[in-house]
């Protein structure tokens, strides 16, 4: 069968449609290579970009901290000046001067300036080839290795040397940014030394013997000096009495049970406002104004006959007689249970007569704390002088009171000792809150001239609030 030539593609087309040739085997390994270089070229690339990355960025890291570096460690005005002869006679010290020639020059290679500039002269010890040098030392210490020198032909080519000054306000502010400063004394109960405020503490090649029994205390709260605050107490009142048995009146019974029996104590109050100075953190002074009441009450009253006067009759007290005249009772007083014994020489009135004494104290007090905590604890003690404002005396019938006139002397100023104990909350810093239980008694007794003596005392709890500043 001829070909035609012209359809030479049909002709392959046709014979070799579904055809498939099998790669060799080696083909797959290739592919497997290039593949693999491939992924080994992207990971290689990837870590040349990130290393390229780190490099910057510690780069960038490095910069920064030598430029905060170097602005912290550099005086705030450097001045750099050609340095001139300085001649100073100094009687302390043995000053070793070194002279160091120096020329200047515009070429190295061409033209050189033999005259000499002025030479430098330092006014304290120049150091060459020393490790270091004297912390107290004001000179600048040049080590030669730090000196550029370039030499020729045995010849030194001259070099202008700036070097910089530093004045000593300059240095002091250098040293102050390297070393802490106290900015309190140290304070210490030993012989040692007391670091003082401003003072430098040595540090590295400089660090003296830093004693261990130098003791930096804790920082105490600021004592607060006064106090002032108000207080209110219920009082407990009564009395003590001794009975002069020589030359005694007909108006006085000469027996202190008979008085004990059908006297009784009263119920009052007492207030005022305190003033406290704090001496030392656990002691101070404490005084005021306070207003008291003191007395009694005759529960039983029995009122006993002149004998020469039928009209005329007398209450005896511990306190005094209190006189009263049966045709002028009054009315109130008349109308209640008034019986009289057989013989008319005796009243029995079913009523009570209540004798109060009214004072204003000025209480003068010492305070200890026992415990100086949020809840304290404290004890006080003194003198409590007392100025007597009002006495009276009067009937009560059925909550009525009729008033009693008397004429008894009594003293006008009373003395009583006082102890207490304190216990306090405080709220806050400032703000306390306590609660004081108050014994007083009274060293005079406050008739005159009386062959009773009488004197009162009183039991009462305090409750108040101070404010400290």
């Amino acid at each position: 069968m001829p070909i035609d030539d012209q359809n030479i593609d049909k002709l392959f087309q046709e014979n070799l449609k579904g055809f498939k040739e099998k790669p060799p085997g080696y083909a797959w390994d290739k592919i497997k290579e290039d593949l693999a270089l491939k992924r080994k070229n992207r990971r290689l690339m990837l870590f040349r970009w990130s290393a390229a990355a780190a490099a910057i960025f510690i780069a960038f890291l490095t910069g920064y901290y030598f430029a905060s570096l170097n602005l912290n460690n550099e005086p705030p005005a450097p001045q750099r000046q050609e340095m001139t002869a300085i001649h100073e006679n100094n009687a302390n010290k043995t000053v070793e001067k070194k002279q160091v020639s120096v020329q200047t020059f515009t070429d190295y290679s061409e033209e050189k300036i033999t005259d000499p500039a002025p030479s430098i002269v330092t006014s304290e010890k120049m150091f060459f080839d020393e490790p270091s040098r004297s912390p107290g030392d004001e000179a600048i210490a040049i080590n030669e290795s730090s000196l550029p020198v370039v030499t020729s032909d045995d010849e030194v080519i001259a070099i202008n040397v700036l070097l910089p000054v530093v004045t000593p306000d300059e240095k002091e502010l250098e040293l102050t940014k390297k070393k802490p400063v106290l900015s309190e004394p140290i304070k210490t109960l030993t012989d040692k030394p007391v670091i003082q405020p401003n003072q430098f503490v040595p540090s590295g090649d400089e660090v003296l013997a830093f004693d261990a029994d130098w003791v930096i205390p804790k920082t105490e709260k600021k004592l607060l000096k006064w106090t002032v605050g108000g207080k209110f107490a219920p009082v407990y009142a009564y009395r003590t009495i001794s009975i002069k048995k020589e030359d005694l009146p007909a108006t006085i019974i000469p027996d202190e049970s008979y008085y004990n029996n059908l006297e009784n104590e009263i119920y009052s109050f007492s207030g005022g406002v305190d003033l406290k100075y704090h001496i030392k953190k656990k002691l101070s002074f404490q005084t005021g104004l306070f207003y008291s009441k003191l007395g009694q009450v005759n529960n039983d009253v029995v009122a006993y006959r002149y004998p020469d006067d039928k009209y005329e009759y007398v209450i005896p007290t511990s306190v005094g007689p209190i006189d009263i005249n049966s045709e002028k009772i009054p009315k109130e007083l008349a109308d209640s249970d008034i019986r009289e014994d057989s013989t008319g020489n005796i009243l029995y009135f079913n009523a009570d007569i209540y004798q109060n004494f009214e004072y204003i104290e000025v209480p003068l007090l010492i305070n200890y704390k026992i415990i100086d905590k949020r809840f304290g604890v404290q004890l006080a003690g003194g003198l409590s002088p007392g100025f007597m404002v009002n006495n009276n005396a009067y009937f009560q019938v059925d909550k009525q009171e009729i008033m009693i006139d008397r004429s008894e002397e009594f003293y006008t100023v009373i003395y009583n000792s006082i102890v207490g104990l304190g216990l306090n909350y405080a709220v806050s810093k400032k703000l306390n809150f306590s609660l004081s239980p108050t014994f007083k008694y009274s060293l005079r007794s406050i008739r005159k001239d009386h062959s009773i003596e009488y004197y009162p005392y009183s039991f009462s709890i305090y409750t108040g609030i101070s404010y400290s500043f």
